[in-house]
Parts: C-alpha cells; structure tokens; sequence
C-alpha cells in the first residue's frame, strides 16, 4: 500500500538543545562529496538572506544545485494555496465564516457543512484524497487524472468527524481550497496565484503549473546509489508548487513588509491559530502545534515560529521562521534520505522545546496477532459506495491477499495485507489501516486522515 510521508517526531538534534557540535557542524557536508543529490539552503538573517547548496540537481547530467534550482516542495505548498484563499477574501468575494459548499456545491458531500476557515484551519473534518488513493491501491499521485480524482470525491457521503469538532491534518481540505479559488475567481488556482502572488513578487521561478523541474527527485536503493522518482499531484492545492529557496526568500522579505499581495490583514489571519466549535485552541494532534492559514504555529520562549514541511516521492523541504523577527531557513531537497526540518532548525538555532514525557502503551492494550476466524470474518467481496473503491478478499497464514478495483485504475491492483493484528478496539490492524467487520460492514480508516470510511459486503 502506498506509503504515507509525514513527520511527526522531533529531529534527533533538536533533542540535544543544539549543542555546540551540533550546531557548528556544516549541515551539508556530508552531501558535498561525490556525486549524488542534495539541498539548497537559505538562511534568513535581518541583513537578509544568505544562500548555500550542496549536490546534484541532475546526477547524470552533472547539474550542480544553486539557490535558483527549482524544487518540488509538497505539502510546504499549502500556505500560498490559503493566500489566494485569504486574498480573495479580503476582495469581498466571500467571509471566511462561510460554508464552503455555497460555490461548491457538487462537493457538499465531501464538506458537510465546512466553513472556509475550518478548511484554513485543518477543523473541517475532509477526507485525505490521497490517503484514499492509497486505499484504491495508487502508488503515485500522478497515476490519477485530475477528473477522476473530482469525481471521487463528488461521491462523498460522509466525513472523518463534524466540522469543527476535532483538528486532524487532512490533503483534502486543501484540495476543496484550491476549488474554491478556481469557482470564485473564475481562473485555475495555477493562474490566480501566478497572477495575484507570485508575478507581483517577482517569484518568477514559482508556480503551481507542470514546468518541467530542474531538480530530479531522488530515492536510495538498496543496491546503492539512487533512482530518479518524480511525482507530481495531477490537481495543485494540497502540493504541486514548484519554487526556489531564492524565490521564497523574496517571499519572506514581502511577508515581513506587508503589501498589496499580503496586506496586515491578511497577515493577522494567515496566523491566526485555528479554533473548535467549542472555541478551544484547535491543535494537530500529528504535529502537536496549532494551525494558522496553510502554516503550523509554535510558540518557543515567547516567540512564535512558523513551520511547514513537505514530503513526496523524491522531494524534501521545510520552510521555517519566526513571526516577530527575520530569523528562519528554507530548505529543499531532491532526496528523500535526509531530514531538512533538521537542517533548518540548525541554521535557524530554534529554541528547544520543553519535553513532554508520553506514557508507554499498557500492556493490556497491546495489539496481538490476529487468529484464523478473525481474519476468515474479513474474506470476502466488498465495496464503498462512496469512493466505488472495491476489495476482493482473500484469507491467507498471517494476512489477506486484496484485489482492489476502482474508477480509478484501469486495471485490478493486487496487494498483500500482512502481519495482521488485533487492537484494543477489536480492528485488525497492519501499519496505519485499520479494519472492522460488522455482519455485513467492513469499517476502513487510514491514520487519522480517513476514519470510518464504510464498505457493504456484496455478491460475487
């Protein structure tokens, strides 16, 4: 099953407070030897920006990488996605306290009622559109067509949890976000943003649109060396934004000025930590931080600091800094094999959080191996009415062998499910997918990004 890229523990040298060696050490030395890819780094001072990389943009074309390669940068996209969300806003094309659904109304389902702000904001309760990608057996994001994948999610019936009840980091947010721009201002969030934020910048080496990448993104294997592994999302919002550490160092310089691309108020919303319906403080429980527009918020020492990262097949990145003062580090990687939140916390010498100690799991509640007849209740032919996602079950030793269907793939995906386990809850477990059997129900949630997604037994 496709593997799910997220960061949720501490960089081992932040652990350390940052320690004399830690800090002086080059963080891109070891990259600096041979040929092999690498990173590009800005480092964010008040006399502004100095630049520093190391590696290959291209190995085989011998492509060194500067401060003007361009990279894939993930997820660390989504906060220029909420700045045309916040720009359009501050137009009068719509409140922020909204429904979502009032211009899409063919998403409604996928929705259930999520404001605008809950959808900044990670409140909404969205299904990932990736992770359900991977429960239809998508390895790459751009296997899938942009028609298809809209299509899927025009299906939605049901949400992870009701809007603002809960914060849990969801793809799919930002997917009806970059929707919501395209319906309201009658140009592809590609456009708008091209248009409205970056052309105004001068970013001119940024942009949601499939230019070809001067990076190749890499992977280790086993064998050594790397192979090439680009994947690019087919619909921009959630990811797909393509930039340089240059160009998001002149951001920065316009995000600490405030202009007419990003006005104070626009600022004051962009981090505005997210709240439940309750009015509590809505905080990530991947991340343990709050959430402003597309950003994560921490407050260390009485500063706050701003972080995104971003992960994809061959891509690494994280954008860090503090809100008061220019102080931060960009980072963008074409490898997958190195930790740039590391990096940049070193070049950033971000304060050490206060450790929280986390209690072990009982022992009562540990998961255990499931037995024969709890695997034989999950054999079968199911099928999601939702996302027509469809699983042919079959019982093996340890595990299940599936035979997935769905709009889509062209052709049936096989995949072994192994390693089975029971948890306290009753699911059998493998990984972050969990399964339940009711009679004739099988609930299926992924993490916390898909919960409770429901199939229906049915005739071969």
């Amino acid at each position: 099953m496709a593997a799910l890229l997220i960061r949720l523990l501490l960089p081992p040298c932040l652990a350390v407070a940052l320690t004399a060696g830690c800090a002086r050490k080059d963080p891109l030395a070891d990259m600096r030897e041979g040929r092999q890819p690498g990173c590009a780094v800005a480092t964010l001072g008040p006399g502004g920006a100095a630049f520093d990389a190391a590696g290959y943009a291209d190995v085989e074309a011998g492509l060194p990488i500067t401060a003007e390669t361009r990279f894939l940068i993930a997820s660390a996209s989504k906060q220029f996605t909420a700045l045309a969300v916040l720009k359009l806003a501050e137009q009068g094309r719509f409140t922020l306290d909204d429904p979502a659904r009032r211009w899409l109304p063919d998403l409604s389902g996928a929705l259930q009622g999520a404001t605008v702000r809950q959808l900044l904001n990670q409140t909404a309760g969205v299904r990932d559109h990736t992770v359900l990608m991977a429960l239809a057996g998508i390895e790459r994001m751009g296997q899938v067509s942009p028609d298809a994948l809209l299509a899927m999610m025009r299906g939605l019936s049901s949400s992870n949890f009701p809007p603002g009840s809960r914060a849990r980091y969801s793809n799919g947010s930002y997917l009806m976000l970059a929707q919501l721009v395209e319906r309201v201002s009658g140009r592809s969030l590609t456009d708008y943003a091209r248009d409205e934020i970056f052309a105004p910048l001068g970013m001119n080496d940024t942009g949601f649109d499939a230019r070809p990448l001067v990076a190749q993104g890499y992977q280790p294997v086993r064998a050594g060396g790397f192979r090439i592994a680009n994947d690019q999302p087919s619909l921009p919002g959630p990811g797909g934004l393509v930039t340089t550490v240059r160009d998001l160092a002149r951001f920065d310089a316009a995000f600490r000025a405030g202009d007419t691309v990003l006005t104070p108020a626009m600022k004051a919303v962009f981090l505005e930590p997210g709240h439940l319906s309750n009015g509590e403080t809505a905080v990530l429980p991947e991340f343990g931080t709050p959430y402003g527009a597309g950003i994560g918020l921490e407050r260390r020492e009485g500063r706050l600091w701003l972080s995104h990262d971003g992960g994809s097949e061959g891509f690494r990145a994280q954008y860090l800094r503090q809100a008061e003062a220019p102080v931060g580090a960009i980072v963008l990687c074409n490898r997958v094999d190195v930790d740039p939140g590391e990096i940049a916390e070193r070049l950033s010498r971000l304060p050490t959080p206060q450790a929280v100690s986390s209690p072990g799991t009982p022992a009562s509640t540990e998961p255990h191996p499931a037995s024969a007849a709890a695997i034989a209740d999950l054999a079968g032919h199911w099928r999601s009415p939702e996302t027509l996602i469809d699983y042919a079950i079959r019982a093996k030793e340890d595990g299940v062998q599936v035979t997935i269907r769905s709009p889509l793939a062209a052709e049936p995906i096989v995949e072994d499910w192994a390693g089975l386990k029971v948890n306290a809850d009753g699911e059998l477990t493998t990984g972050p997918l969990r399964l339940k059997t009711n009679d004739d129900t099988l609930s299926v949630s992924f993490g916390g990004r898909v919960q409770g997604l429901v199939f229906h037994r049915v005739d071969d």
